[in-house]
């Protein structure tokens, strides 16, 4: 079987079809400087072990490699310079934009269900139904689809917060940890293999998660100081 794909705003996904399946993924030992390969033709194994230092992998690219290939098995990814041009320095110092919400954007029926076989089980309030919004994540068994959530829907709730009124968000570690979440959700929320830290957009997920709920602590460790305080 083959897999197909659509571009989101930032980030091209495995897309189901009525007839597809999502692969299964697995956690490997694999050779150095391999980042996955086709085990069968329902599953795919990506190392353990990451990539090498100066070498990166990413979900994009092992997804649109696995496109391009037709999934034969025995075939491997290898991980590829870290040509991004982006240093860790400068994503902690970027600005982060705001969007404008717009309403009726959570799923139909407020359904909360993130599972889908295809787009129309991830229809939204207000009846749009959005192209490649049905997309395979990073999971050992499950083969149905995770739904990509609409920016303005309520599980975003957070980063409706941290915007305010705002046009920008101006603490590059809060801006840069919503920017992943909400970018790669099925891949940063519901992955349950540990091998999905072997890719970069995972990779820096949980770097920023780390430092995100650190400095939430501190904020609510000097709330909790000042009521006792005063």
């Amino acid at each position: 079987m083959s897999w197909t794909f659509s571009a989101s705003l930032l980030l091209t996904y495995v897309v189901l079809t009525q007839a597809s399946i999502c692969p299964m993924v697995s956690c490997r030992d694999l050779p150095t400087g391999t980042c996955a390969t086709v085990v069968s033709s329902t599953e795919i194994g990506i190392t353990s072990q990451g990539c090498e230092a100066g070498f990166i992998c990413t979900a994009k690219g092992l997804f649109d490699w696995l496109d391009r290939l037709d999934t034969v098995p025995g075939s491997s990814y290898a991980c590829y310079p870290d040509n991004t041009g982006v240093t860790f320095s400068e994503k902690m110092s970027a600005k982060w934009p705001c969007y404008t919400r717009v309403e009726n954007k959570n799923f139909y029926n407020n359904a909360t269900s993130n599972a889908c076989a295809s787009d129309e089980d991830c229809k939204l309030a207000d009846s749009t139904v959005v192209r490649g919004s049905c997309v395979c994540g990073l999971r050992a068994s499950n083969p149905l689809g995770i739904c990509q959530p609409d920016y303005s829907a309520d599980v975003f709730a957070g980063y409706w917060e941290e915007c305010g009124s705002e046009s920008f968000i101006t603490d590059p570690v809060v801006g840069y940890y919503w920017h992943l979440y909400m970018a790669y959700y099925p891949y940063v929320a519901y992955f349950d293999v540990p091998c999905a830290t072997s890719l970069l957009e995972v990779a820096d997920f949980k770097t920023f998660q780390t430092e995100y709920e650190w400095g939430r602590g501190l904020a609510l460790a000097a709330g909790l100081w000042l009521g006792i305080v005063n």
